[in-house]
């Protein structure tokens, strides 16, 4: 699985400047995990150091919010359920998402996932990396929620 994860990240364009910049957004927090812990996810966005604030205006508490399952799936939980596909490279942590929502699409965005654990106590969480034209970066970080 290993060499699919890595040929999927280089076809798609996530791997090297992008997945560098991604792996730096781990912070000295959180390391990389070998494996994704099922369930469901709330992510934070973090411009700098710091979470960003969300308009007066939004209700909204979380920027993503997903639900991952052990066999490869997972669900983009909008106002619709939006179903995909990923894959993990065990030695790196790094998440290919290979359909729906996170997977890249033609106008050149995509998303980097890394499986990660937070260092103080140990609990999941997954870093993702927004790639977006002309915007650039953004990285969220996400934990399970139940």
């Amino acid at each position: 699985m290993r060499s699919r994860t890595a040929a999927i990240l280089l076809a798609t364009g996530v791997a090297g400047a992008a997945q560098a910049a991604g792996l730096a957004a781990l912070t000295d927090n959180y390391a990389t995990a070998p494996a994704v812990v099922p369930g469901d996810y709330a992510c934070v966005e973090f411009r700098g150091q710091h979470p960003s604030e969300f308009s007066g205006t939004s209700s909204r508490r979380f920027s993503t919010r997903f639900t991952i399952a052990g066999d490869g799936s997972y669900a983009y939980r909008g106002t619709h359920m939006i179903p995909g596909t990923w894959e993990i490279d065990p030695a790196s942590g790094a998440i290919a998402w290979t359909s729906g929502p996170f997977a890249p699409d033609a106008d050149g965005a995509s998303v980097s996932g890394w499986a990660a654990t937070r260092k103080s106590d140990g609990k999941p969480a997954i870093m993702l990396v927004y790639h977006l034209p002309k915007f650039g970066d953004s990285p969220e970080y996400c934990a399970p929620v139940g």
